[in-house]
């Protein structure tokens, strides 16, 4: 399984990942999976800052070699 979490750092916008060890797993477009928010705030402080941390799962019979993924972030502004 690929996975993540976000830890706050100078914030508290980390969305559900109040357990230290729970990671969400990451949506798969070509499946039509919805992605997730990750982090969501208010306020007009410019101190907002988190940790986004990655894990990968494979198989004792994962079949050596290269593989690659892609993680698009897209941040909107909250006026």
């Amino acid at each position: 399984g690929f996975g993540y979490r976000c830890e706050d750092i100078e914030s508290s916008d980390c969305i559900s990942f109040t357990q230290g060890y729970f990671f969400k797993q990451i949506a798969d477009a070509s499946k039509r999976e919805k992605p997730a928010n990750i982090m969501a705030g208010s306020g007009s402080s410019e101190d907002k800052k988190a940790k986004i941390i990655f894990k990968l799962n494979s198989a004792g019979t994962q079949k050596p070699g290269n593989y690659s993924n892609n993680i698009t972030f897209i941040a909107i502004p909250n006026y």
